[in-house]
């Protein structure tokens, strides 16, 4: 993963084969995770929050982004 400055990472979150660019803020206990040959982008200035994340959550389904 490549993690770009200002980007606010709280506890417990797994990052893996992910961008984050400038400003990004990802709240605690999250898992994000994208493929090796097409990572997850995040543009600058986002807040990554799972709102009711259970094991049955399915893609676009909880994921809010706020631009900060």
């Amino acid at each position: 993963s490549i993690i770009m400055q200002n980007c606010i990472i709280d506890s417990d979150v797994v990052l893996n084969n992910v961008i984050l660019d400038k400003n990004v803020t990802i709240s605690e206990g999250k898992e994000l995770r994208g493929d090796e040959n097409y990572p997850m982008v995040l543009e600058k200035n986002l807040s990554i929050d799972l709102i009711n994340f259970d094991k049955n959550f399915k893609s676009g389904e909880a994921l809010l982004l706020q631009r900060i």
